[in-house]
């Protein structure tokens, strides 16, 4: 595969879509690849590639739900729930139909009410208007609307204000479509199971889809969450399996006693890690010291190189990594209080598989050894110039939660 092929298969996995009208040459770069982009999609992944006279989607349906899986900026449930209610709102109308907000909130208030819906949005709130609003953002970022005139007071201010919209006409294909009745799923597990519903999951092509899946959209694949039969065809299959990352992709594999990983040693993108963010760095000295406790037997590995701290432990870790890198942490992260430095770490740590939350607190993940980092500060210079170890930008939004 030629490195534009590469180059276009990675602009799918990386965007939710590509729509035509927002960009003409990628649409048609990409158009001009399938040939080559097509065979890893279809006989590595199994995932859906769709191809509309107005954008180009490849379906990325992770084979496991993890907490960090969802939408950037979405923090509270409501939102999700809008979120659907919108996309039904948006259901049957064309592409170019205009609609007003306030038909908008009366459409999901009614609808809400007639479904009993747990989640039922109250527009005298501030946090569910801005819950409406976040929700009217992500759909503008990629296409599904447009804005064509809003009011200068926001809906988060005024339940009055109100604005001018236009649909895409490609929400429908925003959701991907189940195989079943939805409404007979009880748990994450059914969504899971929904595309391999009574088929032999450890056998065959469907056992190559989930490995390839796991691989390409989760930061890390742990082996205590496979079956033995996936652990085998890893082991056994290791070495096609790295030619094809390398085929079609940046990626190399590398499978260890407990973990399988795909990295990209020459890229530096946000989407990978570790990135130009200075969180980036703290993460890096955060798994340093992490690496110093379990060398030193302050904390247990079991068989799998696993091992889990409680809440208290990870927060007095880092207010000593606060503590003592101050220096080389952004203006940013020097000011935020503790506990929403703890948040915004221990999120970032949990959105690419070193650590993930559990009843008793953190689970502690084999990556935490694998990428590690800290700094040689000057002793007699202990609040100097800042260091940042992947030349991460002070200006960057914190999301904090």
């Amino acid at each position: 595969m030629n490195e534009v092929g590469k180059k276009e298969l990675a602009f799918l996995l990386h965007n939710t879509w590509i729509v035509k009208e927002n960009d003409v040459e990628q649409y048609y770069a990409i158009k001009h690849q399938l040939h080559t982009i097509k065979p890893f999609i279809t006989e590595q992944l199994g995932s859906k590639l769709i191809v509309h006279p107005r954008f180009i989607k490849l379906e990325k349906v992770p084979i496991m739900a993890k907490n960090y899986m969802g939408i950037d900026n979405f923090e509270d449930p409501l939102e999700y729930v809008l979120l659907m209610l919108v996309l039904l709102y948006l259901e049957d109308k064309p592409a170019g139909e205009q609609f007003v907000l306030s038909w908008v909130a009366d459409f999901i208030k009614t609808t809400a009410l007639s479904l009993e819906l747990d989640h039922m949005p109250n527009w005298d709130l501030t946090q569910h208007r801005k819950c409406l609003v976040k929700v009217i953002r992500y759909l503008t970022a990629i296409s599904v609307i447009k804005v064509c005139e809003e009011e200068k007071i926001s809906f988060i201010e005024n339940a009055q204000a109100d604005g001018l919209y236009q649909t895409t006409g490609i929400s429908n294909y925003l959701v991907r479509i189940l195989k079943n009745d939805i409404f007979k799923y009880q748990t994450v597990a059914d969504f899971e199971e929904d595309e391999w519903m009574d088929q032999n999951i450890d056998k065959g092509e469907i056992r190559r889809y989930r490995i390839y899946r796991s691989l390409m959209y989760t930061p890390a694949v742990y082996h205590v969450d496979l079956l033995e039969s996936d652990i085998d065809y890893i082991k056994k299959q290791r070495y096609k399996m790295k030619q094809d990352f390398e085929q079609y992709t940046d990626a190399e594999l590398e499978v260890t006693k407990n973990m399988s990983i795909i990295f990209y040693p020459n890229v530096n993108q946000k989407q990978y890690f570790p990135n130009n963010k200075t969180i980036s760095d703290v993460v890096l000295m955060v798994n340093y010291k992490l690496q110093n406790e379990i060398a030193a037997g302050t904390i247990r590995l079991d068989d799998n190189e696993i091992a889990t701290v409680n809440k208290t432990y990870m927060e007095r870790l880092l207010k000593e990594l606060k503590d003592e890198k101050q220096f080389c942490l952004s203006k940013l992260h020097q000011k935020l209080p503790l506990e929403k430095f703890c948040r915004e770490v221990l999120s970032y740590m949990e959105q690419y598989g070193f650590i993930e939350v559990c009843e008793h607190g953190y689970r502690l993940y084999p990556m935490i050894g694998r990428l590690v980092g800290t700094i040689n500060e000057k002793k007699e210079e202990p609040y100097g110039e800042q260091i940042n170890m992947f030349g991460g930008n002070d200006n960057e939004t914190v999301h904090t939660g």
